[in-house]
């Protein structure tokens, strides 16, 4: 990776989210492999949660019964104890129908979900890890630096127009429109403020347009190939899953 936090332009220019959002060379062989830190971290706490309790059946759908099986040699399972794999003492491996995915499978309860009095997401765009990033002389590094941080802000609310689904069966419908804070230096120094996603695609629109050339973000798609010797492994590692 032809970047580094003293000259992060190469990466910018292809890739400013990873700047963003963090990122490493896990190929490089040596701890001079490029490093950077992420500068936006979010995380959304539930305060005062409890887990729930869940119930968990199923009815077989064409009535099969428990029936014995064993466990196939070179099937998911079969009838035949002959072609059913042995244990260590020559005898065939049983196996409930259940395992195999039939017959009904009896009630039960356990532990999941959660109920909360109240969820919370803390967003941070760390400006101080945006200043660690060089790319160029100072006044280059300065628009750079911009371009990430109204980037981040754009993503941010970006996310509160999507919504917030985290998996199945958990999503999150805001209670009030989340508010802003711009931190100084000292506790004191704090300036509030909101933002809706026009006003951040317009702060984007207008840091970008004051980048340097040599800054520009590059627009045309990069194809990578993969190489023989990658392509070898694939075709090796196949044929060696199906045997």
């Amino acid at each position: 990776m032809n970047a580094r936090v003293s000259d992060a332009t190469a990466l910018f220019r292809y890739a400013p989210n990873a700047l963003l959002f963090g990122a490493w060379d896990s190929r490089s062989n040596s701890l001079q492999g490029a490093r950077f830190s992420r500068a936006l971290v979010s995380e959304i706490v539930a305060l005062d949660a409890e887990i729930g309790r869940r119930t968990k059946s199923r009815i077989c759908p064409v009535g099969i019964r428990s029936t014995e099986i064993y466990k196939g040699a070179t099937e998911p399972y079969t009838f035949d104890a002959d072609k059913a794999e042995k244990d260590s003492r020559g005898n065939p491996l049983k196996l409930e129908v259940t395992k195999v995915g039939h017959s009904n499978i009896p009630p039960t309860i356990e532990s999941g979900g959660v109920t909360a009095r109240e969820i919370i997401q803390t967003a941070v765009i760390s400006l101080t890890q945006l200043r660690q990033l060089q790319f160029g002389d100072q006044e280059a590094s300065n628009s750079a630096r911009t371009v990430l941080a109204a980037l981040g802000l754009y993503a941010l609310v970006s996310q509160i127009q999507t919504g917030y689904a985290l998996r199945s069966r958990c999503q999150l419908q805001l209670a009030a429109y989340p508010h802003f804070q711009l931190l100084g230096s000292m506790p004191d120094e704090i300036k509030q403020f909101s933002l809706t996603l026009e006003d951040a695609k317009a702060l984007l629109t207008d840091a970008l347009g004051k980048l340097p050339k040599q800054l520009a973000w590059e627009t045309t798609p990069t194809v990578l190939q993969p190489s023989d010797r990658l392509l070898t492994l694939i075709a090796r590692s196949a044929a060696a899953a199906a045997n």
